[in-house]
């Protein structure tokens, strides 16, 4: 009866690994792009690589409400079955936006893992400075904690204005 039980559960755990291996990640990038696309977000011009456990998309330019806000030189999604992580290098805001906000990001990384399933952890580093926070899944709600550089805390006072300053910390929470 163990036997079978674990012969079948064998079964249940090879069919779920070939299934994710073998399903067009591509598919579902499109799909995403076209509920950005409904938000007035469009990304061209990327190059797309698809991998047995990866995704990786280079050179992407997105464009908000007909205007280019960003070139993304490259976010590679890895697909693993317990700790899924997606890194995006190289963000060059337009000049035209630069006013709003800082006009580079070097790298954003988002996690998820089935351990802690109802949780997203983001950490980023740029010309704004260094951020820490947290997406609640089930809350729906993002808490951020930014540790401002000189450029934010001199050019972007605004930004800065709308967080709580805690010992030179900043926070922000937003609900989705």
């Amino acid at each position: 009866m163990i036997k079978n039980f674990f012969r079948y559960l064998f079964y249940a755990i090879f069919l779920f690994v070939v299934t994710f291996v073998m399903i067009p990640k591509t598919s579902f990038y499109f799909m995403g792009e076209q509920k950005l696309f409904k938000k007035g977000v469009i990304i061209s011009n990327e190059k797309i690589n698809e991998g047995l456990f990866s995704f990786d998309i280079s050179d992407g330019d997105i464009i908000y409400n007909d205007l280019r806000f960003a070139n993304v030189s490259s976010a590679k999604l890895k697909l693993h079955f317990i700790n899924n992580r997606l890194n995006i290098e190289n963000i060059n805001i337009a000049k035209e936006f630069q006013s709003f906000v800082p006009g580079k990001i070097k790298s954003i990384q988002i996690d998820h893992t089935i351990l802690d399933p109802a949780f997203i952890n983001i950490s980023s580093t740029g010309d704004m400075g260094d951020i820490d926070g947290r997406v609640d899944l089930i809350k729906r709600t993002i808490k951020l904690s930014l540790t401002a550089s000189k450029l934010m805390k001199s050019k972007y006072k605004m930004i800065l204005k709308q967080m709580k300053n805690k010992d030179g910390i900043y926070k922000y929470e937003y609900r989705f």
